[in-house]
């Protein structure tokens, strides 16, 4: 059993990393260097979240629900500002088609998922003997491809609002960002046991509504206002 369970969680890790990535190069035609500059973004943006983060002192623990909520809430704003700011200061430069922009945001889901599996285990190295609990391999590849979606779709939502200068649409993706990460951080400081399926499935159930909500509002925004895509340059088709 526990065999099938881990070649599930790999197979499944490996879809989700490569999966969608080769849909939008294969099937329609993406070119994968806006995927490569999706990652670049989440590298600057998650580097200046680090210093904004340590340099505030948002790392030290709270006791009071009060100040739980209101550093959870602060931290999700700059977690979604330092990301999102990273991704409009390219994407502001690019007239791009959907699939484009839907790679953008896909290399940055693809990217986290060996970044967050050997930060965990670098965290709480486990024995060669141990195997992962099942809750967590079951839940994690679900949680990628979630998150997956969720960075596609709140980069979607930038586009459009640097493209077509409509601000509420960043806002959105902002909020998003905040009420994700916000309610992460303050369940760390609270000592939830993200282990415990009823924990961990929960918080996975409210990922998935509110990564729907925010997909759909980017589908709709794109649909109402898509930005015109650039026009060819000679050979650039054959770009990756």
């Amino acid at each position: 059993m526990q065999a099938l369970v881990d070649g599930v969680f790999w197979v499944s890790l490996l879809a989700v990393a490569f999966g969608p990535l080769l849909v939008l190069r294969l099937r329609y035609g993406a070119r994968l260097r806006w995927a490569l500059l999706g990652i670049a973004s989440w590298v600057v943006g998650c580097t200046a979240k680090v210093v904004i983060h340590y340099g505030c002192g948002l790392d030290h623990p709270v006791d009071s629900l009060g100040l739980q909520l209101a550093r959870g809430t602060l931290s999700g704003v700059v977690s979604g500002a330092t990301e999102l700011a990273a991704a409009a200061l390219i994407l502001v430069w690019a007239r791009l088609k959907l699939a484009d922009v839907l790679a953008f945001g896909a290399g940055i889901g693809a990217f986290e998922v060996p970044v967050i599996l050997a930060s965990a285990c670098t965290a709480a190295p486990l024995e060669p003997t141990d195997p992962l609990p099942i809750v967590v391999q079951l839940n994690y590849p679900m949680e990628r491809a979630i998150t997956l979606v969720f960075h596609t779709a709140t980069r979607l939502l930038v586009y459009v609002a640097v493209r077509r200068h409509a601000l509420g649409f960043g806002l959105l993706a902002l909020l998003a960002f905040t009420l994700l990460d916000g309610a992460a951080d303050h369940g760390t400081m609270a000592g939830w046991d993200f282990y415990q399926p009823s924990v961990g499935g929960g918080f996975l159930a409210f990922h998935a509504v509110l990564t729907t909500l925010v997909s759909l509002a980017a589908w709709r925004a794109w649909r109402s206002a898509p930005p015109a895509p650039q026009p060819p340059v000679p050979g650039e088709e054959t770009c990756t």
